[in-house]
């Protein structure tokens, strides 16, 4: 199995693409991420600061959630 590891400056849509279980995540947190035009050009880091939210614990949030998806 792969280890992933995230990093705050990757695109959110490729996050997305890459990863559609993270969608999730996204939607849990009540970003509006999801089919928004900037994200293809807005960071991981960029999305956690206009949402208010710790870069690292989201990050780590988005991470697990890609993690229990390769345990299935």
């Amino acid at each position: 199995m792969e280890k992933i590891n995230l990093s705050k400056d990757l695109l959110i849509a490729d996050v997305m693409d890459r990863w559609p279980e993270t969608i999730v995540v996204f939607l849990n947190k009540k970003m509006g991420c999801v089919g928004c035009s900037m994200a293809p050009f807005e960071t991981l880091s960029e999305a956690a600061n206009i949402y208010g939210l710790c870069c690292t614990r989201f990050i780590n949030d988005l991470q697990a959630r890609i993690n229990s998806q390769e345990m299935a």
